[in-house]
C-alpha cells in the first residue's frame, strides 16, 4: 500500500514538536504510525528510541536504535544514543562498542567521549575511563560534567588530590554542582581534612537542604572530630527526611556508642535493622552495644544465631565484638576474614614495596593512637625506653589525641623520632614509611577502637607484625607475622592464624617494671566495701562479662557468706543491670560494689583491698590483670580456646601460679570457693606472687626488651636473606636484673 510522502512528514515533525514539549508518550504514538506508515524511516524509528530513552523504556529503545541503524548505518547519533541506552541497562560493555562506532563516525565529540568514560568506569576500567574525560576536556574545555566524572573516577582510583582538582574545575564552571561539592567533601575526608569536608557539605547542603545522604555525611566529618554530639543531629536531620536510611541509623549508633549512649545505640541499630535486616556487619555491633550495658535477655540465643551466620560467610559483625562473644578459634578467624576482604583488603595502589637496604639500625616502626593514659601505653612504656638505641630506632607514628599528661611526655622521650599522622591519610602514612625506610611495622591497634588497618593494607614496610592491642588474628594476609607464646597459640591452634607466629619465652605481654602504685594509703570504706569479708573483685570492662560467667560469680557469693563483689563502674545502665541479674540469681544486689574510674596509681593501690580477682571468659582481663598481679592480688582465671581467653593463663604461668589457671566452668568455681574458705591457702598464693612479682620475669622489663629485639633482629635477617615469614621461637635469655 503506498502513503502519502508529505502526511508522513507533517505527521513526523508533530510527532518531534511532542516530543521537545516533553510529551513523550504522545510522541511515541505518532513516531509509531510513521513508522507504520513509512517502515524505513530511519528517523522516526531513531526519535522513536529516543522518547523511549527519555521515558526510561530502555530496552524498548535498543530495539528502534537498531532498526534505525540497520537503515542508516552511518549515522552517529544513532549509535550514541543506542550506547546511551544500554548503559543505563547496565549493559556497560555493549554500550562501550556503541560509542565506539558513533566516535569512528565523529571523533570530536566531546559528549560521546565522556559517555564512553562512564561506560567504562561502570566496569571499574577507571584509567581508560579517564583518558576518555581527558579527550574530552581537550576538545571542549569548559565541559564542567566531564570534569566532574573524571574527578569520579579518580576518587574510585584513589587519586585523591587529582579528584579534589576536577571538582574544583566542575565548581569552577558550574557553582551550583551540588554532587560536585558532595564528592569533593568526601575525598577530603578520605584524606582526613575533616574541616575541609565540613566546609564541602555545606556548600552542597546549600544547594540541596534536603538531600539526606549529604546531612549523613557532614555528620561522619564531625564524628571524625569527636564532635559525636554534632554529627547525631546531622544523622538525625537525614533520618527526618529519610526515616528508613539504614546507614544513617547506623551512624548515629556509632556516635551515640562513642558518647557511651548505649542503650541509644541498641535503638539506633536496631532501627536500622528493621529497616535494612542483613546491614553488613551490624548484628554483631548491636550485641556488643548490648553487652555494654549487660543487657542479656536472649542474647545467648542471639550469638548462636551470629555464629551460624559466620559460619556461613555472611557479613555479620566486624571482628572485634565476636573477641568477646565466642571462644572459639574457627570462628574469629573466619569472621577476620570475611571483615577484611570486604572492609580492608590488600591495596596496591603504592605500588611494590622496594625493601630498603640494611643498614646498621633496624628501623623499628610503633603504630597507635594510644600514646597517652591509656592501657597498651602503661604495658609498653619501659619496652620503649628499654630499647637498645645502638642496635634499633624507634620511630613512634600517632593518630591519637594530642594529649599533656605525663605519660605522654614519657613516651615522647622514648621515640627516636615521634610522628603526628592524625591529618595524613593512610596512604600518605604508607608513602612515609616507605620514604623513612622502616623495617619493621608494628600495629598496636589491629582491628581495636580507632585502628588504622589501612596503612597496613598499603603495605607501609617489609614486615608487619600485629602485637598486643587486637588479642586474635587479623586474618590479612599482608599481617606477616603475630607476636604470642606457647600458652596464647598452642602449635596445633597455628592454622588459625593467618599471620605466622613468634613465639617469645614465658609470656607476650610487655610490662612496665616502674609502674607506680599511689603511697596514699586508701580506706576500705572509701571504697565502698565492708570492714570485714572476703572481697572478690574484676575490673574488666562490661562488656566483657558474660552471663554465664556472671551467673558462675554469682554461685560463688553464694557458698562464701559476707563476700563481696567489687565491680568496674562502666556506666550506669550496666550497673543498674547486673544488680537487677544478682537479685534474680538470689544475690542481694547490696554485695555488688562498683568501683569509680580513677588514677591509675590509686586504682593500683585501692586493689590491696581485694583478696582474689575474678576473671572473665572468653575475653579475659589483659591489662587489668597485669594490675591485679602487680598489686599483688591473685587472679583465677579459666583457660578457653582463643587468644584473649589465654592471656591471663599466659601471665599466671609466666609467674609460676599455675594453681591459678583452670579450664572449666566447674574447677573454677571450685577454686574461688576454696580460696576464700581457706585463707592458709590465698595467704600462700599471694605470698608466692609477691615473691615472683620480682624474680619472675613478667615484670622484668629490660628482658622482656631483650626477647623481643631477638625477635625483630630474626625475622629482618630473614626477610633480608629472601625468605618468606615463617613461625619463630625465640629462646630464653638469661634473667637480668
Amino acid at each position: 500500500m503506498g502513503f502519502d510522502p508529505a502526511a508522513v512528514l507533517t505527521l513526523f515533525e508533530q510527532a518531534v514538536r511532542l516530543h521537545l514539549q516533553g510529551q513523550l508518550i504522545s510522541a511515541q504514538a505518532l513516531y509509531a504510525q510513521v513508522i507504520q506508515a513509512a517502515p524505513d524511516h530511519a528517523a522516526a524509528h531513531h526519535n522513536l528510541g529516543v522518547a523511549l530513552l527519555d521515558n526510561g523504556q530502555y530496552r524498548a529503545a535498543v530495539t528502534s536504535f537498531d532498526c534505525a541503524i540497520a537503515l542508516e548505518a552511518s549515522n552517529a547519533a544513532m549509535h550514541y544514543n543506542r550506547g546511551n541506552a544500554l548503559l543505563a541497562l547496565n549493559d556497560a560493555r555493549a554500550a562501550i562498542d556503541s560509542y565506539h562506532h558513533a566516535l569512528a563516525l565523529h571523533p570530536h565529540d566531546a559528549q560521546t567521549l565522556n559517555n564512553l568514560g562512564n561506560a567504562h568506569s561502570a566496569v571499574h576500567q577507571h584509567g581508560v575511563a579517564i583518558d576518555c574525560y581527558n579527550r574530552a576536556i581537550a576538545l571542549q574545555p569548559n565541559f564542567a560534567q566531564a570534569y566532574y566524572n573524571r574527578g569520579n573516577a579518580q576518587k574510585d582510583t584513589q587519586l585523591a588530590l587529582d579528584a579534589l582538582e576536577s571538582y574544583d574545575k566542575t565548581i569552577a564552571l558550574q557553582p551550583d554542582h551540588a554532587q560536585a561539592f558532595y564528592n569533593q567533601g568526601i575525598v577530603r575526608r578520605s584524606l582526613r581534612q575533616a574541616r575541609a569536608a565540613i566546609e564541602s557539605y555545606d556548600h552542597a547542603l546549600a544547594l540541596q537542604p534536603r538531600n539526606a545522604s549529604i546531612h549523613c555525611s557532614r555528620g561522619n566529618a564531625l564524628n571524625d572530630l569527636k564532635l559525636h554530639s554534632a554529627a547525631i543531629d546531622c544523622y538525625k536531620r537525614a533520618i527526618n527526611l529519610q526515616p528508613d536510611y539504614a546507614y544513617a541509623h547506623v551512624q548515629c549508633g556509632n556516635a551515640q556508642l562513642a558518647l557511651q549512649q548505649y542503650l541509644a545505640a541498641v535503638h539506633s541499630y536496631t532501627l536500622a535493622l528493621s529497616h535494612e535486616p542483613d546491614y553488613e556487619f551490624l548484628q554483631g555491633s548491636l550485641l556488643h552495644a548490648k553487652m555494654q550495658i549487660c543487657q542479656w535477655q536472649e542474647v545467648e540465643h542471639q550469638i548462636s544465631q551470629l555464629s551460624t551466620q559466620i559460619e556461613r560467610g555472611e557479613k555479620s559483625s566486624p571482628t572485634f565484638p565476636m573477641l568477646a562473644l565466642v571462644d572459639s578459634l574457627a570462628l574469629q578467624h573466619k569472621a577476620a576474614q570475611i571483615w577484611v576482604q570486604h572492609k580492608h583488603p590488600p591495596n596496591a595502589t603504592l605500588g611494590p614495596l622496594n625493601s630498603p637496604l640494611k643498614s646498621s639500625k633496624t628501623r623499628i616502626g610503633y603504630y597507635s593512637t594510644d600514646y597517652h593514659q591509656h592501657a597498651t601505653a602503661y604495658l609498653m612504656a619501659g619496652v620503649f625506653e628499654a630499647h637498645d638505641k645502638t642496635q634499633f630506632e624507634l620511630i613512634g607514628f600517632s593518630w591519637g589525641p594530642i594529649t599533656d599528661d605525663p605519660m605522654r611526655q614519657r613516651l615522647l622521650s622514648a621515640f627516636d623520632q615521634f610522628i603526628e599522622v592524625g591529618t595524613q591519610s593512610d596512604a600518605q602514612v604508607a608513602q612515609l614509611s616507605r620514604d623513612m625506610g622502616i623495617d619493621i611495622a608494628i600495629d598496636l591497634k589491629g582491628f581495636s577502637h580507632d585502628a588504622r588497618p589501612g596503612i597496613f593494607a598499603l603495605r607501609c614496610a617489609p614486615i608487619q607484625i600485629n602485637y598486643l592491642g587486637y588479642p586474635a588474628t587479623m586474618g590479612a594476609v599482608y599481617m606477616d607475622y603475630i607476636i604470642a607464646d606457647k600458652t596464647l597459640i598452642p602449635e596445633l591452634d597455628m592454622v588459625h592464624y593467618t599471620e605466622k607466629i613468634i613465639y617469645l619465652p614465658h609470656s607476650y605481654q610487655a610490662n612496665d617494671s616502674q609502674r607506680r602504685v599511689a603511697d596514699k594509703e586508701i580506706f576500705r570504706l572509701e571504697c565502698g566495701l565492708p570492714e570485714t569479708g572476703f572481697v572478690f573483685c574484676c575490673f574488666n570492662n562490661s562488656y566483657k562479662i558474660t552471663p554465664s560467667v556472671f551467673q558462675a560469680w554469682m554461685r560463688i557469693l553464694a557458698r562464701v557468706n559476707g563476700s563481696v563483689l567489687w565491680l568496674l563502674q562502666d556506666n550506669p545502665l550496666a550497673v543498674e543491670n547486673l544488680r537487677i541479674s544478682a537479685r534474680n540469681a538470689g544475690i542481694d544486689p547490696r554485695r555488688l560494689v562498683f568501683a569509680p574510674r580513677i588514677a591509675v596509681d590509686q586504682h593500683l593501690a585501692r586493689q590491696l583491698h581485694a583478696d582474689l580477682c575474678l576473671d572473665t571468659a572468653p575475653y579475659n582481663a589483659h591489662t587489668t590483670a597485669s594490675d591485679a598481679l602487680w598489686a599483688g592480688v591473685p587472679l583465677l582465671t579459666c583457660m578457653g580456646e582463643t587468644f584473649a581467653s589465654r592471656v591471663a593463663a599466659s601471665l599466671l604461668f609466666a609467674l609460676d601460679l599455675p594453681d591459678l589457671v583452670t579450664t572449666h566452668q566447674d574447677a573454677y568455681e571450685a577454686c574461688a570457693i576454696s580460696l576464700a574458705t581457706e585463707p592458709e591457702k590465698l595467704v600462700a598464693l599471694r605470698q608466692k606472687l609477691i615473691k615472683n612479682k620480682f624474680d619472675s620475669p613478667l615484670f622484668n622489663t629490660i628482658l622482656f626488651t631483650r626477647h623481643l629485639e631477638a625477635a625483630y633482629t630474626t625475622v629482618i635477617d630473614r626477610q633480608h636473606a629472601g625468605l618468606d615469614p615463617a613461625h619463630t621461637c625465640i629462646k630464653s635469655l638469661m634473667l637480668v636484673q
